[in-house]
């Protein structure tokens, strides 16, 4: 059985449409539309702070796999999607909440089940990045 290289547009719209007609799904959609669309790792994505963020200039400042600090560009669907989070936990430090990593956890879940339904096997959190890096390239 062969992984997906990446989602295709088609695979990426259909996961955004079921987890939006779910409400219990709106992590998925959030972290499936932000690592599809801005080339950022999981485990960085769990760590990234609001502080971290700069909504004019559309970046994020992000520790690199090297440990050096490393600036992602954000497309406006990040930006929208970053900007209602904030809008629901503005007392939050980090972007996913108080419990970022939990989140990814039930994220991850809830991608391999959704994307099963479609016909995706082996989605996992990496499929997003490479979704957003072939877009990149």
């Amino acid at each position: 059985e062969n992984r997906p290289r990446s989602l295709t547009d088609d695979q990426l719209r259909r996961i955004l449409e079921v987890s939006t007609k779910d409400p219990t799904l709106r992590d998925l959609r959030d972290v499936t539309a932000i690592m599809s669309d801005t080339p950022i790792r999981g485990s960085v994505l769990s760590q990234l702070r609001w502080a971290d963020i700069d909504f004019s200039r559309r970046t994020l400042l992000v520790n690199s796999k090297n440990g050096s600090m490393a600036l992602l560009p954000c497309g406006p669907k990040t930006l929208q999607i970053l900007a209602a989070r904030l809008v629901r936990g503005p007392d939050a430090e980090y972007v996913l909440g108080t419990s970022p990593r939990n989140v990814l956890i039930r994220v991850s879940r809830h991608l391999r089940t959704v994307c099963a339904g479609i016909g995706v096997s082996g989605a996992d959190l990496h499929l997003l990045r490479l979704t957003a890096l072939k877009r990149y390239s």
